[in-house]
């Protein structure tokens, strides 16, 4: 879900049943991404203190993913005019080629 709350913050929020990611902004520069969980036994690696640590691992590396995977979703997109472009000459050196020059 995506939220415009008051304060002018974005929020982008993923729940996997008692987990929540999210990614939000606060202020004109600053992005912020938060893992949270609900109940410790929604991770499978136990609830006690002595596993925080692996806890904190798994937390870490879930919000690792998700920002890999909402930076690919931003490099899918393409810009405004980026298709009529794709198919008009490029250039290798001097020479004029027909196709996509990546």
């Amino acid at each position: 879900m995506i939220e415009t709350p008051r304060w002018d913050l974005t929020l982008f929020k993923v729940h996997f049943g008692l987990l929540t990611l999210k990614g939000y902004t606060k202020g004109e520069h600053v992005l912020r991404f938060e893992a949270v969980v609900h109940n410790t036994r929604q991770l499978g690696c136990g609830r006690a203190i002595e596993k925080l640590p692996e806890i904190v691992t798994r937390l870490n590396a879930m919000l690792e993913r998700f920002c890999t995977t909402l930076d690919c979703v931003d490099l899918g997109f393409l810009a405004d005019g980026m298709l009529d472009a794709l198919p008009l000459p490029a250039r290798i050196g001097r020479t004029r080629v027909g196709g996509i020059d990546l």
